[in-house]
């Protein structure tokens, strides 16, 4: 990654080397945006920029990726997102490390959420169980917006009520699930019965692919038309919903990118941007 900034954030002037930070921004940040996405890349083009080849092997592959689909990207959902809900009181969800474990019999939840368009195909959770009597199961839930309904898309659980300790269980979702956040809202429920600690939750794995349509004929933002350099890259952002532009129907693609921008940037990429 030095190199490639180098490339393209500096010029010879005689003996000097001048530096274009802003721009070198651009780049690094474009060049982690590529990688959030698996994106391969191509040829350098004349600016010293690297253009994107839709249809070379990803640095990065699980396969020879085409413009439109990722590779598996996971989002872990930490025990301590789960809130106690359906016959457990909150005094009664304790923690031990990374663990959750109840008093008495229930359901934890925990919402999440993935970026619309994508398609959720793998589910894992850790646990472990001590109680021979106790067991932990979860579902990928797809509620309603006003959370009245929700469906079961998948379960995964133990199969043995007493497993002898630490443990994982995985699940594949077949056909995937594509997620339409217009009108769903998505939710991780766990059960677990044994009432003590010999019984607990660990964390949550889910992993999901970005299926993205060629980029558009016509330009989303005013100020990034249809043959500007980084076209597709935006236009792919926007079709994901990780980025409204900047304002006016704008994107500002040369305007500066701080760290914490960034990190919204690949939060919302990586279907990492909670609530509040």
């Amino acid at each position: 990654m030095a190199l490639r900034c180098r490339s393209a954030c500096t010029r010879e002037a005689g003996q000097e080397v001048v530096m274009n930070w802003r721009r070198c921004q651009l780049v690094v940040c474009f060049v982690i945006l590529t990688v959030a996405f698996a994106g391969p890349l191509g040829a350098e083009d004349p600016n010293g920029y690297e253009r994107w080849d839709p249809d070379a092997d990803s640095q990065y592959p699980e396969s020879a990726l085409k413009w439109g689909t990722s590779d598996a990207i996971p989002i872990a959902i930490p025990s301590t997102a789960f809130d106690a809900n359906d016959g457990i009181s909150a005094a009664n969800v304790r923690g031990i490390g990374s663990y959750r474990y109840c008093l008495n019999e229930g359901w934890l939840y925990a919402p999440f959420y993935p970026t619309n368009g994508s398609s959720i195909d793998y589910l894992m959770f850790r646990g472990i169980d001590y109680n021979p009597s106790g067991y932990v199961s979860c579902d990928l839930l797809e509620c309603s917006d006003d959370q009245e309904s929700c469906d079961v898309i998948k379960s995964l659980g133990t199969d043995d009520p007493f497993v002898g300790g630490p443990f994982s269980v995985t699940a594949v979702v077949n056909p995937s699930l594509t997620v339409d956040t217009s009108q769903n809202t998505y939710v991780i429920r766990c059960h677990l019965t044994g009432g003590t600690d010999t019984t607990r939750l660990g964390n949550f794995r889910i992993k999901y692919h970005l299926q993205v349509s060629p980029s558009p004929a016509t330009a989303t933002f005013g100020d990034v038309p249809t043959g500007h350099l980084f076209f597709q890259h935006i236009e792919a952002l926007a079709a994901s919903e990780i980025t409204a532009g900047c304002g006016g129907g704008n994107y500002c693609p040369d305007d500066a990118v701080t760290r914490g921008q960034m990190a919204v940037f690949l939060a919302k990429a990586l279907g990492l941007h909670w609530p509040g």
